[in-house]
């Protein structure tokens, strides 16, 4: 067991919904939420490590309001005080030149975040103050 060693965990919270995160991963969710919940208790009665959720915010998978609400609930109800931060994490491309050289299908190419994005989700980082969330990676200008 790693965990008393550590820290600091990211956990990445990407799709809440069970089947949409079987199809866009394979997998369901019952695994990452089993796995948080040890983190829980491990954390309640050892006061760490230090926890900082994190989701990538990728265009038409991870960005809908559904989603991103669905989050919030599950973070409100079973983890309020127990993280110090949610990382929004903006979508980048710069693997797609990894996918051309496997000659992988990029199912992302020419998805980008724009500063209009970047507003939407300031707006809805503003709304959830206790959240403690953070908007980090690129953006690119709307001409």
């Amino acid at each position: 067991m790693i965990i008393p060693f550590t820290d600091l965990v990211f956990f990445d919270l990407k799709v809440i919904h069970e089947e949409a995160a079987k199809k866009m991963t394979g997998q369901g969710t019952s695994r990452i939420f089993e796995s948080l919940d040890w983190i829980k208790s491990y954390k309640l009665v050892n006061n760490s490590p230090e926890l900082q959720f994190r989701t990538p915010i990728i265009p038409g998978a991870t960005d809908s309001s559904e989603n991103l609400n669905a989050i919030v609930q599950i973070i409100k109800d079973k983890y309020d005080g127990l993280f110090t931060e949610w990382e929004l994490n903006l979508f980048n491309d710069i693997c797609e030149d990894k996918y051309q050289r496997l000659n992988k299908k990029w199912h992302f190419s020419g998805a980008k975040f724009d500063s209009i994005n970047y507003q939407k989700l300031e707006e809805f980082s503003n709304n959830n103050p206790k959240l403690k969330i953070k908007i980090s990676g690129f953006v690119q200008k709307k001409k």
